[in-house]
């Protein structure tokens, strides 16, 4: 059948040299569709499992032997996986376990062992290492994007965001202010000063910014610890107390101070409300 369609093409294409010597129009047409197949392309069915399809020289397709056939009997085809292998032997589906998550659960089936159905993650990857769906929370890198700039561009790889590598060469400081990078921050102690007075005069030393000591570093007798006594609006210390009697401002209504080892606390009235008595120092009534 080819045979006739390439003549009648050949004596179409004749015909037009023929046309051309003698005047123009004369255009050359491609034989009709036959419903004919070229090549194996033109067979193959999209299907895996029931063999080859193969164009025949008469311009018919032809099935190819399936997987499971006389040819071998003993294999086992999985579409999904697109694969043809031998049947390995087994008494369980313990047997057939390959220890893989994402390719499925592996069964035992008279004897033989059958591959699984790959886990449907839908649009998600496989994670082998979590045995899960990992569900992606990214698609780029600006979906991972923290907004700071000294801890380098945060990435998305396999749906997951990736810290990013610090913007500044060793041995430069890194400026979240300016978004830069800079290989000495300061040259004076000017630079470093953050503008506030209990935490004490920050220096530069050796290119870089080292605080200060705290204004009022005051010891709390009962911890051991500091307390910063200290005023940022006053901009001074406060003079801090280690016993009761040193906060008692004198009035009996308000009722007793008392010393937190650090600051002055307020006391609880004692009487209720206008029922004081200053000058008596006790409640009306009693």
């Amino acid at each position: 059948m080819r045979i006739v369609h390439a003549i009648l093409a050949g004596a179409a294409a004749i015909g037009c040299i023929a046309a051309a010597l003698l005047g123009p129009g004369c255009t050359v047409s491609p034989p009709a569709d036959d419903g004919l197949c070229r090549s194996d392309a033109d067979c193959d069915d999209g299907v895996f499992c029931n063999g080859r399809e193969v164009c025949q020289s008469d311009g018919t397709c032809a099935d190819g032997p399936p997987c499971e056939s006389d040819i071998c009997p003993d294999c086992v085809c999985s579409e999904s996986l697109r694969l043809c292998t031998m049947i390995p032997p087994c008494a369980s589906s313990t047997d057939c376990d390959d220890g893989l998550f994402c390719n499925g659960q592996e069964q035992c089936v008279d004897g033989g062992c059958v591959p699984g159905e790959p886990v449907d993650c839908g649009d998600d990857p496989c994670s082998e290492a979590l045995r899960a769906c990992e569900r992606c929370l990214c698609e780029s890198d600006e979906d991972c994007t923290d907004g700071v700039f000294c801890n380098g561009q945060e990435v998305c790889e396999d749906c997951a965001c990736r810290p990013g590598a610090p913007p500044c060469p060793e041995g430069e400081e890194c400026d979240e202010l300016t978004g830069e990078c800079s290989a000495c921050p300061c040259d004076s102690d000017a630079d470093c000063d953050d503008g506030l007075i209990c935490n004490g005069t920050e220096t530069c030393v050796a290119c870089a910014c080292l605080a200060g000591e705290p204004l009022c570093p005051t010891e709390n007798p009962r911890t051991g610890d500091f307390c910063n006594a200290c005023d940022e609006e006053l901009g001074g210390c406060l003079a801090p107390c280690v016993s009761d009697e040193e906060c008692d401002d004198g009035a009996f209504c308000n009722g007793q101070e008392t010393c937190d080892g650090c600051s002055c606390l307020t006391g609880t009235p004692p009487c209720p409300e206008g029922a004081c008595d200053e000058e008596a120092d006790a409640c009306m009534g009693e």
